[in-house]
């Protein structure tokens, strides 16, 4: 079985936090995450490399941002009844 076939199985709301420079992973391996993963929001951190939480002192308050803004946006959702995806 190829890793395609196991993300395909996750569905739960997933966040995917790639990096502009990850030289391992790359921004196009992010990609192919999200495109994977239902039902996945995919966020680019600009300037950062692979290690992002040790290269972005800024990565634990801003994954927080995104991660809140997601959670909310849920929440309105089921609040006005609408299908979530």
């Amino acid at each position: 079985m190829i890793v395609s076939d196991f993300l395909e199985k996750i569905n739960c709301p997933t966040l995917i936090i790639g990096a502009e420079k990850d030289d391992v992973l790359g921004v196009d391996g992010s990609l192919r995450l999200h495109q994977y993963i239902k039902d996945s929001q995919l966020t680019i951190l600009p300037e950062c490399g692979h290690a992002l939480y040790e290269q972005n002192k800024d990565f634990s308050k801003e994954s927080f941002s995104i991660f809140r803004k997601l959670i909310n946006e849920r929440y309105y959702q089921l609040r006005n009844g609408d299908d979530l995806p």
